[in-house]
């Protein structure tokens, strides 16, 4: 074999291997780029609250309650629905916790459906320098929009007493002066729902207190007893 055919040949073998490299660099690039930057399709929470219901589910992302109702979670929320009365509206709730996580906040009297049912309004209020306002108001915001959202109630603001200007104009209102519902949100090392009459107490600490308003409205929506 002449050089020439020689140095032909070994010319052509390096550009094959030259065009293999560049392939399997594509090829590579391909996959990094499939794995660190193509998300997988979403589910909706519709089609993740069937698989729930299905048992399809992992157990991490959904479960469901009591046999009825199905949870799921999703950016630290769980989200659940229920139908009105005459099944006529189906409602998406979203919830900061489930049920499972709320089974243990303490219960005490009991819920008047009565009163909560015949007036249009729900006064909530707090004590301005009871503490803890940041969680207060994260618990107040989740309360207002779920009465509003399934119930189509009016939420009043108040306080429970004139102490600083967010109170100056607005209603002083306690457990004890009205007849309209009031829930009260307090700042307390023990957590809890309790219910006297007229008037619910949401108490906790922290994080705690906002448990204590989700149990309270998984209570009123029905899904978790008393």
């Amino acid at each position: 074999m002449s050089e020439e055919h020689e140095e032909h040949q070994e010319k052509k073998s390096t550009m094959y291997l030259v065009i293999a490299g560049l392939i399997l660099i594509g090829i590579l690039g391909i996959i990094y780029y499939r794995i660190h930057y193509t998300k997988p399709e979403q589910k909706t929470n519709d089609e993740l609250l069937q698989e729930a219901l299905t048992g399809t589910l992992p157990v991490d992302k959904g479960y469901v309650y009591n046999k009825v109702y199905p949870f799921v979670t999703d950016n630290d929320f769980w989200y659940t629905q229920i139908r009105s009365p005459k099944g006529t509206t189906l409602y998406d709730l979203a919830f900061r916790y489930g049920p499972r996580e709320v089974s243990s906040v303490h219960i005490e009297g009991t819920f008047n459906e009565t009163t909560f049912n015949n007036y249009a309004n729900v006064i909530v209020t707090f004590d301005p320098i009871g503490g803890d306002l940041t969680h207060i108001q994260l618990a107040v915001a989740d309360f207002d929009t779920m009465i509003v959202q399934v119930f189509g109630k009016v939420p009043l603001a108040a306080c429970t007493r004139n102490e600083t200007a967010a109170c100056a104009n607005r209603p002083i209102v306690t457990c004890e002066n009205s007849k309209i519902p009031v829930i009260y949100f307090r700042s307390s090392d023990t957590a809890g729902v309790f219910m006297n009459d007229n008037c619910v107490i949401l108490s906790g600490h922290d994080f705690d207190i906002v448990k204590s308003t989700d149990r309270y409205l998984l209570g009123i929506l029905g899904i978790m007893p008393w």
